[in-house]
């Protein structure tokens, strides 16, 4: 068996009786499992989809906690570094049916995230940088896999199937299925526009802390789904992330570049992103932590 999206859709629309609660999120503080329709949450509205959340499975041991909520502007108590910890030791879980789903996955995700070390590599060349300069802040990426199912939007209160925003990490390697017209980039300029799908190939995206190392010049993709033309729409998106511990420090590009340097202006704002995007280093755990915890609402 090979993961692909006629698998996920298989999946989603197919689970055995029972095997959503056998498998569903006990809590936004693990981040893994099975989120029914509209438990998924994007700028305080429900999103229309389902979908299984999958992350890299690193041993605790391996991740550095110590210097957590240890920067300027950053206050975290004992009981944030807690709910860390038990966030980064979290274990996926797994449907029982298909048995052979499990071993596919993990050999999907381990060749996806060779794309991904593949990207990051090109991009340093890019920037003028050595080919393996990121090596050591995602060596361990602590990537996510999210198997989305989108039902049709036939309600009308209901105007996007997922709200727009833009991604956490470093790339978002997407493979969807055949519908059209449903994933839509913003372009400069404000204009959206259709991404179509297109038979064996992804479509990537670039992710905050492509913006952070670059202080801007790569600009996250700002992105929403509408699905409209089709009953089910089923992608698999791998979100390929820095190290859970990485501590991104904007660079400094002009000399390799020519770019102009950047003059920033202090902020006091304790959310992670925001001290990045303004030229302040942050760690990378806290910024994900930060937006998975109010990614969803189980009520």
């Amino acid at each position: 068996m090979r993961l692909s999206i006629a698998t996920g859709t298989g999946m989603l629309r197919q689970l055995p009786r029972g095997a959503e609660e056998e498998i569903a999120m006990s809590g936004a503080l693990t981040g893994r499992g099975y989120q029914r329709l509209g438990e998924n949450v994007t700028l305080q509205m429900r999103d229309w989809q389902e979908a299984i959340d999958f992350f890299a499975e690193i041993p605790a041991e391996a991740i550095d906690l110590q210097h957590f909520g240890r920067k300027p502007n950053v206050n975290m108590g004992s009981q944030q570094i807690d709910q860390l910890r038990r966030f980064v030791q979290a274990r996926n879980l797994w449907p029982s049916e298909p048995p052979e789903f499990r071993a596919a996955a993990e050999a999907y995700f381990a060749r996806v995230s060779e794309v991904g070390n593949a990207l990051m590599r090109a991009m340093a060349v890019g920037l003028g940088l050595p080919e393996h300069f990121f090596d050591s802040v995602t060596d361990r990426s602590f990537w996510c896999v999210r198997v989305i199912g989108y039902p049709a939007l036939h309600r009308e209160q209901l105007n996007l199937s997922c709200g727009e925003h833009t991604d956490y990490g470093c790339w978002t390697i997407l493979a969807q299925d055949e519908t059209p017209d449903a994933l839509e980039v913003q372009l400069p300029g404000g204009h959206w526009e259709k991404v179509q799908p297109r038979p064996g190939a992804f479509v990537v995206n670039l992710g905050d802390m492509l913006s952070v190392w670059t202080q801007g010049r790569y600009v996250a993709t700002r992105h929403r789904v509408r699905q409209t033309a089709g009953d089910y729409r089923t992608s698999i998106a791998f979100f390929y992330e820095p190290n859970f511990d990485a501590v991104i420090r904007p660079l400094d590009l002009s000399p390799l570049s020519g770019w102009q340097a950047i003059e920033h202006r202090p902020v006091a704002s304790t959310e992670p992103l925001q001290r990045g995007l303004a030229g302040q280093e942050l760690i990378y755990g806290e910024h994900l932590f930060a937006k998975v915890s109010s990614n969803f609402d189980f009520e």
